[in-house]
């Protein structure tokens, strides 16, 4: 594609834009809300646009090549009602923390682009101690000994208004504690063939992890 323009359409008309000489379809989920989103792009290929085009509008995008079809949703992956347990086929769980990435974000899009013209005290960076203030600080406190700054470029933002919401969305991920278990496990559906054991990326599962075991692994 050489020069596109995408301004200020649903994610499925903008979708529906990058797929016209494609034969495919554009489809979305029922989740997906009818707010405007905006995209330039030169000579970038119509799956980078694609990717690009998830990316600001806060999407994951599934591709069916029987139907010829391209589905934009929030969400990949279903909860299939999966577990995984000690004593059936979890073999070890190792959990790991990181401090919050940041807790003040200045983000800027194409050319400079800042979201000082839309954002709540028409600052261009906004700020979340939400993690630390719930702990019991005051904002002043957790401002003082907390500050952590991140400067975040994206060229794919061409709005200030769309900037600022994947700023705030990439912000409230970000001033949390970044907390993920890693698990050894046994694949029951390969040993089995039971479909209730399958489970697919992105798929959410149950994990259950008894305290006598948490203890047994603590001594060991």
């Amino acid at each position: 594609v050489g020069t596109l323009t995408l301004d200020s359409v649903t994610v499925l008309a903008g979708a529906a834009e990058l797929l016209t000489t494609t034969g495919w379809t554009a489809l979305v989920g029922p989740a997906v809300p009818a707010t405007t989103w905006s995209l330039e792009a030169t000579d970038a290929s119509v799956l980078d646009l694609l990717r690009k085009w998830a990316k600001i509008t806060g999407n994951e995008i599934q591709f069916d090549a029987v139907s010829r079809s391209v589905l934009f949703t929030p969400r990949t992956g279903v909860n299939r009602g999966v577990g995984f347990r000690y004593g059936r086929n979890v073999l070890a769980i190792e959990r790991r923390s990181k401090a919050p990435r940041s807790t003040r974000l200045h983000p800027f899009g194409r050319d400079g682009l800042s979201i000082a013209g839309v954002a709540p005290g028409g600052v261009p960076y906004l700020d979340d101690f939400s993690f630390y203030t719930a702990a019991g600080l005051t904002l002043e406190e957790a401002e003082a000994r907390y500050l952590r700054e991140e400067v975040w470029t994206d060229s794919s933002f061409v709005e200030d208004a769309d900037l600022l919401a994947a700023a705030t969305a990439r912000l409230t991920a970000g001033a949390q504690p970044s907390i993920t278990y890693q698990l050894s496990v046994v694949d029951l559906a390969e040993l089995s063939g039971v479909s209730a054991d399958r489970y697919a990326l992105g798929d959410s599962v149950t994990v259950t992890e008894p305290e006598p075991a948490q203890e047994r692994d603590s001594r060991a």
